[in-house]
């Protein structure tokens, strides 16, 4: 085995990937994909990182946002990675070029919407039965929204499944448009009323995985008011941001819940929290 050292364009540090020289580039490729969890719609090109005396490059070379990729060798799929890579590699080996805007496909779908239709009949009757309970709610989410202060305050609802967690989301229409989206991982197994929303949890989650969570401390991640979320340029916000871009058209301003039934593309690139903030 082999250890490849990788860095990607106008992005500092370097990350490393073990490959066999008998393996092709293209398996090469795949394994720093799901590695650096790169979105499969992700136009992403690999290029050799050697300079023009034949050296590998330097983390300051190979990150330089400035660098002439026309200059450097395009890495193919049908390679050998041993055609390369061989020995002890050293420096910088296969620079990674991300491109600055993605599009990503946004959808909810047709699937399962007997069940959705289900879910919104019982919370209508939950507004006019217990209406007094919906309003209290209500009062303290638009109490929420009022607080000037960077971090908002968030409503943990606790309960074992079945107890109507997610049918409380559609009792409560509220005061505003808003979305229902289920940020955790959905499968052919989960309730049918999740199934209505499983593309969209599924793009959500891919994106999220771009900004590498995994690597930062659980300090940094479980903590809203981190440096992470203030200062670094997240594809999680660019995301975002697309999204409620592209719902700003009169008909989605009712205080009810957006829901897109046909295919949506979003096209969104890194951003920072003060981006996000005035797109909402």
């Amino acid at each position: 085995m082999v250890k490849i050292f990788c860095a990607e364009v106008g992005k500092r540090g370097v990350f490393s990937i073990n490959a066999h020289p008998a393996e092709s580039v293209s398996c090469l490729v795949g394994e720093v994909r799901e590695s650096r969890h790169y979105s499969y719609r992700t136009k992403v090109q690999f290029f050799l990182a050697k300079t023009s005396n034949g050296a590998w490059m330097t983390e300051e070379e190979a990150t330089d946002d400035s660098i002439c990729l026309n200059k450097l060798k395009v890495l193919h799929g049908y390679e050998i990675v041993g055609e390369h890579f061989g020995g002890l590699c050293h420096g910088v080996n296969i620079l990674v070029k991300i491109p600055k805007t993605i599009e990503c496909p946004v959808g909810w779908g047709s699937n399962h919407t007997t069940a959705l239709q289900d879910y919104q009949k019982v919370g209508e009757l939950i507004q006019r039965d217990c209406g007094e309970y919906s309003r209290q709610i209500l009062a303290t989410i638009d109490e929420f929204y009022q607080l000037n202060t960077r971090v908002l305050p968030f409503i943990c609802v606790q309960g074992s499944s079945g107890v109507g967690k997610s049918q409380l989301a559609f009792a409560l229409k509220g005061h505003r448009p808003w979305f229902y989206a289920p940020v955790c991982s959905l499968g052919m197994c989960s309730q049918d009323i999740y199934q209505c929303f499983c593309d969209f949890s599924s793009n959500f989650r891919s994106v999220m995985a771009m900004d590498l969570p995994g690597e930062k401390s659980e300090n940094a991640i479980f903590d809203p008011s981190s440096t992470f979320y203030e200062n670094e340029k997240l594809w999680t916000y660019g995301w975002i941001c697309a999204l409620l871009k592209s719902c700003r058209l009169d008909e989605n301003q009712q205080p009810r819940m957006i829901r897109f039934e046909a295919m949506t593309i979003l096209e969104f690139r890194q951003s920072r929290e003060y981006s996000l903030l005035q797109s909402s």
